[in-house]
């Protein structure tokens, strides 16, 4: 179960200052993965990932410099999507070149679980 999840979760790189030493790494997961058709039957993925947008250094600047790191170690840039900074979210698209070693899969979302299968339940208390 843990190795399922772990195919969805990335590392989110934000670049600030000068040069590349200046950069914060934090976690994100992948929700959306969907193929496009390009020129000369090569496919594309369009990776969709969900991140926190608190960590942002560069809140004001519109276009921030990201990576996104897969678990096989490959680095993309980054596109922001959508922020909202009152519930602290961001979605992050980045494009890759399809291949059978991509190594990301979709979370499983969901609230009907079969009987004696393992769930982990997240959830707030009053004060969150």
């Amino acid at each position: 179960m843990v190795l399922d999840a772990a195919r969805s979760v990335v590392t989110v790189i934000e670049h600030f200052g000068r040069g590349e030493d200046h950069h914060l790494e934090f976690t994100g997961f992948v929700v959306g993965l969907e193929s496009d058709h390009i020129a000369n039957q090569t496919t594309r993925k369009r990776i969709t990932v969900l991140t926190c947008y608190n960590d942002f250094t560069s809140q004001s600047d519109p276009n921030p410099k990201l990576q996104v790191l897969l678990p096989n170690g490959s680095v993309f840039e980054a596109k922001l999507l959508f922020f909202n900074a009152h519930y602290d979210v961001a979605l992050l698209e980045i494009l890759a070149e399809s291949s059978d070693d991509l190594p990301l899969q979709l979370p499983s979302f969901g609230s009907n679980p079969n009987y004696g299968q393992e769930v982990l339940v997240l959830g707030r208390d009053d004060h969150s």
